[in-house]
Protein backbone atom coordinates (compact mmCIF):
# COMPACT_ATOMS: atom_id res chain seq x y z
CA UNK A 1 0.00 0.00 0.00
CA UNK A 2 1.36 3.41 -0.90
CA UNK A 3 2.13 5.73 2.04
CA UNK A 4 -0.51 8.25 0.93
CA UNK A 5 -3.18 5.49 0.70
CA UNK A 6 -2.18 4.16 4.12
CA UNK A 7 -2.41 7.64 5.67
CA UNK A 8 -5.82 8.22 4.10
CA UNK A 9 -7.10 4.83 5.34
CA UNK A 10 -5.78 5.49 8.85
CA UNK A 11 -7.37 8.95 8.94
CA UNK A 12 -10.71 7.52 7.78
CA UNK A 13 -10.62 4.79 10.44
CA UNK A 14 -9.80 7.25 13.20
CA UNK A 15 -12.59 9.61 12.19
CA UNK A 16 -15.19 6.82 12.56
CA UNK A 17 -14.34 5.96 16.16
CA UNK A 18 -15.29 8.51 18.83
CA UNK A 19 -12.36 9.33 21.04
CA UNK A 20 -12.57 8.52 24.74
CA UNK A 21 -12.81 11.76 26.65
CA UNK A 22 -11.05 11.94 29.99
CA UNK A 23 -12.40 14.92 31.85
CA UNK A 24 -10.22 14.52 34.92
CA UNK A 25 -12.30 15.85 37.82
CA UNK A 26 -15.97 16.82 37.69
CA UNK A 27 -17.24 18.69 40.75
CA UNK A 28 -20.92 18.51 41.66
CA UNK A 29 -22.57 20.29 44.58
CA UNK A 30 -24.30 18.16 47.19
CA UNK A 31 -28.00 17.87 46.22
CA UNK A 32 -27.12 19.68 42.98
CA UNK A 33 -26.75 18.68 39.35
CA UNK A 34 -24.37 19.19 36.45
CA UNK A 35 -25.17 18.82 32.76
CA UNK A 36 -22.61 16.76 30.80
CA UNK A 37 -22.25 16.47 27.03
CA UNK A 38 -20.61 13.34 25.60
CA UNK A 39 -19.14 12.99 22.09
CA UNK A 40 -21.29 9.98 21.17
CA UNK A 41 -24.56 8.30 22.09
CA UNK A 42 -24.37 6.74 25.57
CA UNK A 43 -25.60 3.17 25.90
CA UNK A 44 -24.13 2.28 29.30
CA UNK A 45 -23.30 4.47 32.28
CA UNK A 46 -21.17 3.15 35.15
CA UNK A 47 -20.96 4.99 38.49
CA UNK A 48 -18.44 3.54 40.92
CA UNK A 49 -20.41 4.46 44.04
CA UNK A 50 -24.09 5.22 43.32
CA UNK A 51 -24.53 6.45 46.90
CA UNK A 52 -22.26 9.42 46.06
CA UNK A 53 -23.52 10.33 42.58
CA UNK A 54 -26.28 9.34 40.17
CA UNK A 55 -26.67 9.86 36.42
CA UNK A 56 -29.70 10.21 34.16
CA UNK A 57 -29.49 10.12 30.36
CA UNK A 58 -31.33 13.25 29.18
CA UNK A 59 -30.87 12.99 25.40
CA UNK A 60 -28.63 11.45 22.72
CA UNK A 61 -25.54 13.34 23.87
CA UNK A 62 -26.49 14.72 27.29
CA UNK A 63 -26.36 13.32 30.79
CA UNK A 64 -27.36 14.87 34.10
CA UNK A 65 -25.02 14.10 37.00
CA UNK A 66 -26.52 14.43 40.50
CA UNK A 67 -24.58 14.86 43.76
CA UNK A 68 -26.15 12.57 46.37
CA UNK A 69 -23.57 12.31 49.18
CA UNK A 70 -20.30 14.07 50.02
CA UNK A 71 -17.39 12.06 48.66
CA UNK A 72 -15.86 10.86 45.45
CA UNK A 73 -16.50 8.21 42.83
CA UNK A 74 -15.73 7.42 39.21
CA UNK A 75 -17.92 7.80 36.13
CA UNK A 76 -17.61 5.93 32.83
CA UNK A 77 -19.90 6.30 29.81
CA UNK A 78 -19.78 3.75 26.96
CA UNK A 79 -21.50 3.55 23.58
CA UNK A 80 -23.27 0.48 22.10
CA UNK A 81 -19.98 -0.94 20.82
CA UNK A 82 -18.43 -0.66 24.30
CA UNK A 83 -16.18 2.25 23.36
CA UNK A 84 -15.38 4.64 26.18
CA UNK A 85 -16.98 8.06 25.59
CA UNK A 86 -16.18 9.61 28.98
CA UNK A 87 -14.10 8.68 32.01
CA UNK A 88 -13.87 11.02 34.98
CA UNK A 89 -13.46 11.25 38.72
CA UNK A 90 -16.52 12.81 40.35
CA UNK A 91 -16.28 14.85 43.55
CA UNK A 92 -19.45 15.77 45.45
CA UNK A 93 -18.84 18.55 47.97
CA UNK A 94 -21.00 20.69 50.22
CA UNK A 95 -19.17 23.99 50.63
CA UNK A 96 -21.03 26.97 52.03
CA UNK A 97 -21.01 30.24 50.11
CA UNK A 98 -17.62 31.78 50.72
CA UNK A 99 -16.23 28.44 51.90
CA UNK A 100 -13.39 26.43 50.47
CA UNK A 101 -13.24 22.78 49.48
CA UNK A 102 -9.78 21.25 49.34
CA UNK A 103 -9.31 18.25 47.03
CA UNK A 104 -6.03 16.67 48.06
CA UNK A 105 -4.66 14.06 45.70
CA UNK A 106 -7.61 14.16 43.31
CA UNK A 107 -5.70 15.36 40.25
CA UNK A 108 -5.02 11.90 38.87
CA UNK A 109 -1.22 12.03 39.28
CA UNK A 110 -0.96 12.72 43.01
CA UNK A 111 -2.52 9.64 44.62
CA UNK A 112 -1.77 9.44 48.31
CA UNK A 113 0.59 6.58 49.25
CA UNK A 114 -1.39 3.85 50.97
CA UNK A 115 -4.26 4.08 48.52
CA UNK A 116 -6.53 6.82 49.89
CA UNK A 117 -7.35 10.20 48.48
CA UNK A 118 -8.40 12.66 51.16
CA UNK A 119 -11.02 15.41 51.02
CA UNK A 120 -11.34 18.14 53.63
CA UNK A 121 -14.20 20.63 53.60
CA UNK A 122 -13.59 24.07 55.03
CA UNK A 123 -16.16 26.80 55.55
CA UNK A 124 -16.72 29.84 57.76
CA UNK A 125 -17.04 27.60 60.85
CA UNK A 126 -13.81 25.67 60.25
CA UNK A 127 -12.83 22.50 58.46
CA UNK A 128 -14.64 19.19 58.57
CA UNK A 129 -13.15 15.69 58.67
CA UNK A 130 -11.47 14.17 55.65
CA UNK A 131 -13.61 11.82 53.58
CA UNK A 132 -11.91 8.86 51.85
CA UNK A 133 -12.43 8.80 48.10
CA UNK A 134 -11.68 6.22 45.40
CA UNK A 135 -8.77 4.08 46.68
CA UNK A 136 -7.47 3.29 43.17
CA UNK A 137 -6.64 5.53 40.25
CA UNK A 138 -9.14 5.10 37.40
CA UNK A 139 -8.28 2.36 34.91
CA UNK A 140 -7.05 3.55 31.56
CA UNK A 141 -9.09 2.71 28.47
CA UNK A 142 -7.59 0.03 26.26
Amino acid sequence: MKPSCFAAALLAALSLAPAARASGMISVPLAGARLLTVPGQPAQVVVGDPAVADVTVQSRHRLVLFGRHVGGTTLMVLDRQGRLLLRANVMVAAADDGGVVIHYGSGGKSWVPGGLTAVAECGPGGCGPAVPVDPQPPAKAK
